[in-house]
């Protein structure tokens, strides 16, 4: 409690003008006169903070950009500008949710249909996996947490091979602020990196790992009409380690690929390696030759 009061006030007493250094009026932005302060100091819970630029100073009070403001307090900020709006989006403790934390039993579906949108959500635009299984469609419950929806407390699903979790719409529907924009993604979908360096680097090499099987023509798609769905960043703190969940004549596989930084700071693979995650399942007979 007591830390949720000081993080409350900190926001309040700094959140006025984190905009820029200019009043809205009802015809646009008027200019004013702000001052940037060096010579300020900015303590969260009495520790200093290493601030790229100074506070701003405007009418006798101190402001910091709400991006600034995002990273020290655990909020997103959304800015949509079809609307001239800018979300301030809280988040909560264990977000996104490690599925064998608590050790629950839930019940099972399997990798079945799957299918990736784009989805907005309180100003943000967000990627998303679902899978229908068994003619109901869910949504894996780490993206949803991504964007800021606590999904603690809802009835979830655990996917047989990959061990995700994931929850239906009528589940979320309960824990959501407002209802997600959904629309389709006909592209592979990328979880957890926001680097255009790095995506660009593990769409290519989404490319090679597909063109390496003999079983691939040239595209996206194969003669198994294969693909790879998600590229998932794994959750390890200075680890560059992603996780490719492809399907291959009928089959799902994951490739582990790590990346690292050269010394002119581009980005390549180190390498990947194979993991079939249905073993007892046999390659479809269609697609072998």
């Amino acid at each position: 409690m007591k830390r949720t009061w000081k993080r409350s006030l900190f926001l309040a007493s700094l959140i006025g003008l984190s905009f820029s250094a200019g009043v809205l009026a009802d015809n646009g932005v008027t200019k004013v006169e702000a001052f940037l302060r060096k010579d300020f100091t900015i303590a969260l819970d009495g520790q200093p903070l290493q601030l790229e630029k100074p506070p701003l100073i405007y009418d006798n009070r101190t402001y910091l950009p709400l991006t600034v403001l995002s990273k020290l307090l655990d909020i997103d900020v959304n800015w949509d500008a079809s609307t001239s709006t800018v979300y301030v989006n809280s988040r909560f403790d264990g977000q996104p949710e490690n599925p064998n934390s608590a050790g629950q039993v839930y019940a099972q579906i399997e990798l079945n249909m799957l299918q990736a949108y784009s989805a907005k959500y309180l100003g943000g635009e967000y990627q998303v996996l679902t899978n229908t299984y068994d003619s109901v469609q869910y949504y894996r419950v780490s993206d949803m947490e991504r964007m800021g929806i606590d999904c603690r407390g809802i009835a979830k699903v655990q996917e047989k091979y990959t061990k995700a979790l994931y929850a239906t719409e009528a589940e979320l529907a309960k824990v959501w602020k407002e209802k997600p924009t959904f629309s389709y993604i006909y592209d592979t979908m990328i979880a957890g990196e926001t680097n255009e360096d790095i995506i660009a680097v593990l769409k290519s090499e989404a490319k090679t790992v597909l063109l390496a099987s003999s079983y691939w023509g040239s595209g996206s798609y194969g003669r198994g009409g294969g693909m790879i769905y998600t590229i998932d960043k794994v959750p390890f703190p200075g680890q560059n380690e992603y996780h490719l969940l492809s399907y291959e004549m009928g089959h799902f596989y994951v490739y582990e690929m790590k990346l690292s930084q050269d010394k002119d700071g581009k980005w390549h693979s180190t390498g990947y390696s194979k993991v079939d995650i249905q073993p007892n399942v046999q390659l479809d007979p269609r697609y072998t030759r």
